[in-house]
């Protein structure tokens, strides 16, 4: 080998970087203020300039459902903004704080389309990523301690609330579980093993210590899955006894946390105790659980009277009728309005009218959809994707019952990327048919 030649830099690989780049989302998203937005903004524009220079390469074969499919996503991230620009235009309320949250779903769209064409392989970056972004979180616990806002008990940082702080960790960590293979063509390596077996203790014990249910219901359904895509049936017997033990094995986890963690106990007694207290005659009781029941029935009432387009956003604009509602304390009332109503399809649904609430169904449910076809996939790359990509469906679908998932702008912005990324890379065609 010549000086030359030994002198000479390796080659870069600019598909990689950008890969390492976008999967970085997660890396500080709960440690630094507006972290998943630049890292959404930075791909966007890289993303944007590829398309345009056609050096993301033509669009990929991959037969008509997948073309469907990936018409899917585009629709999904791209609906939302037009829900909330009909809603201000029939209301005649050009409002701009609405359409923040929302054009972080259209910023993904190059991302989408890019990691579709190039066929990235997010799932190999982010089974690092995440483990060490559930490992940095809790180091930022432990060496700079915020002020907890929220109770000394209720672990957060000083801009994530205990809401947000405990589905995300959650989300990672079912993510690092499902990135676990125990089959054995595809079983990992013992230190890989370990990395990701962390990250899903991580990711558990984050959550519990939010004090935040947003999303435990996820946890036996993510178990349950992995079991069964982890599990060999034998023979026609086998292939019905797997997804009942599988089932039978999330619930005796979700059994196990119930009994052992002493958190889990509480939090879950203190649910069933605010549903049996719930009264639906006169003035509804203030208890955590009661006030999610209370805004359900606000909300309900307002869609009634603003099916169309909605009243628009509540905090900055209250409708008229704010004393129409006698069931509903005064803090119920104020709380709704300034703090939405705890669930995202139904928060839209108020806002934006029946368009909006549509548009956020198919935000959340589409991606699960396209995930969960595209674990029978031939191709391993892709099903490695699917099956990160469901777990973190899942999880952040199930949290939008009792809280809003992408109203928060970096909350939008990590929600845009991992879905561009995985869902681009479940449906891409990499080669491996």
């Amino acid at each position: 080998m010549s000086i030359e030649q030994r002198m000479r830099w390796p080659k870069v690989d600019g598909a990689a970087l950008l890969c390492a780049l976008l999967c970085a989302g997660p890396l500080f998203v709960l440690t630094l203020r507006g972290w998943s937005n630049v890292i959404l903004l930075v791909g966007m524009l890289v993303c944007a300039v590829l398309l345009l220079s056609t050096r993301a390469g033509p669009a990929p074969g991959g037969g008509v459902r997948v073309h469907r499919q990936a018409q899917a996503v585009v629709l999904a991230l791209f609906l939302p903004l037009v829900a909330v620009a009909w809603s201000d235009l029939w209301r005649q309320d050009l409002y701009p704080a609405p359409f923040d949250s929302p054009s972080r779903m259209w910023a993904a769209i190059p991302i989408f389309l890019v990691v579709l064409r190039l066929r990235l392989n997010p799932a190999r970056m982010l089974q690092f990523m995440l483990p060490a972004a559930l490992a940095l979180t809790l180091a930022h616990q432990w060496l700079a301690p915020q002020p907890r806002l929220w109770g000394p008990e209720r672990m957060s940082t000083h801009f994530a609330d205990p809401l947000v702080f405990g589905y995300l960790s959650l989300a990672f960590g079912l993510m690092c579980l499902m990135s676990i293979s125990l089959r054995g063509d595809q079983r990992e390596r013992p230190w890989m093993l370990a990395v990701k077996i962390a990250g899903v203790g991580l990711g558990l014990y984050l959550s519990v210590r939010s004090g935040s249910r947003s999303g435990w219901i996820a946890i036996p359904i993510v178990v349950g899955i992995w079991l069964h895509l982890n599990a060999r049936p034998a023979g026609e017997r086998g292939r019905v006894l797997v997804p009942l033990v599988a089932i039978g094995m999330g619930c005796a986890l979700a059994g196990a946390a119930y009994g052992l963690v002493p958190r889990v106990n509480v939090r879950i007694h203190e649910a069933v105790s605010d549903l049996a207290s719930y009264s639906f005659q006169g003035v509804a009781p203030d208890s955590p659980v009661g006030l999610r029941v209370t805004f359900l029935r606000i909300a309900a009432d307002l869609i009634a009277m603003h099916p169309v387009a909605g009243v628009g956003d509540t905090a900055h604009m209250p409708p008229a009728a704010v004393n129409a509602f006698p069931y509903a304390s005064p803090l119920a009332v104020a709380t709704a309005f300034k703090s939405a109503f705890h669930n995202q399809v139904i928060t839209n649904t108020v806002r934006y009218g029946l368009p909006g609430g549509i548009a956020a169904a198919l935000l959340l449910f589409v991606p699960l959809v396209v995930y969960a076809r595209q674990l029978r996939c031939a191709c391993p790359v892709a099903r490695a994707n699917a099956r990160m990509g469901l777990a973190f469906a899942i999880c952040i679908a199930v949290s939008s019952f009792t809280t809003e998932v992408v109203d928060l702008k970096y909350t939008a912005s990590l929600y845009a990327l991992l879905t561009a990324l995985l869902c681009g890379a479940s449906l891409a065609n990499h080669g491996q048919e």
